[in-house]
């Protein structure tokens, strides 16, 4: 598992502190990296959204490495289905580590891209499908097992590929983004969990369309 420090990679910047020896796993930033380059080249507008699953600590649910296969299915079959004028499709990209905390429950750090041009609003978005999904798996009502990640900073960040603004968008989304790719607490995973996982990314017609590099 190869460990980034320094505050760049592959010419994007990343969340990290060399000082402190805290890094990011570049397998998870390469996962990001090629998921962000598909959404942006089949789409010209693109919003980012991070947040986190938990599990309730004042219920009795057994943490099930289903349980995040199940949200990811359903979440994907729900945005599926969405449309909006002009024929536009959610395309929902998902990417997703895993850590263990100290009560011994697992928790899940996410980023969703979906197509811009049909989700402007990332709290409508996280309200009506992220948080009722995660619900229903856990078949809790626990509204605090969903962390929106805006309490330190904006979420819902948007990539407009016709945007004078495009470089620093995508810069700010990878910066967002790489926190999901942090090592530190991923040595606490439960053994034959995965480190990551997400949506297989689609085949597109032309991927020189656009390149981040």
């Amino acid at each position: 598992m190869e460990i980034i420090t320094t505050n760049s990679y592959k010419g994007l910047p990343i969340n990290t502190d060399e000082s402190r020896g805290l890094g990011c796993i570049s397998s998870v930033l390469d996962k990001y990296i090629d998921m962000l380059s598909y959404m942006i080249s089949a789409h010209s507008k693109v919003m980012q959204i991070r947040f986190d699953l938990h599990y309730p600590l004042d219920a009795n649910i057994v943490p099930d490495r289903r349980h995040i296969y199940y949200f990811r299915n359903n979440l994907i079959r729900m945005l599926d289905r969405q449309k909006g004028s002009g024929g536009h499709r959610a395309d929902p990209q998902l990417t997703w580590t895993e850590e263990q905390g100290d009560g011994g429950h697992p928790h899940y750090h996410f980023v969703l891209l979906v197509n811009g041009n049909l989700f402007m609003n990332y709290i409508h978005l996280l309200q009506s499908f992220v948080l009722p999904v995660w619900q229903r798996v856990l078949n809790s009502n626990n509204a605090g097992i969903v962390d929106f990640c805006n309490k330190l900073g904006t979420n819902g960040m948007l990539i407009d590929r016709n945007s004078q603004l495009l470089k620093q968008q995508i810069e700010a989304c990878t910066f967002q983004a790489s926190y999901i790719a942090k090592a530190r607490s991923k040595e606490n995973k439960l053994k034959g969990t995965w480190l990551t996982g997400g949506t297989r990314i689609p085949m597109i017609e032309n991927p020189a369309l656009f390149s981040l590099f």
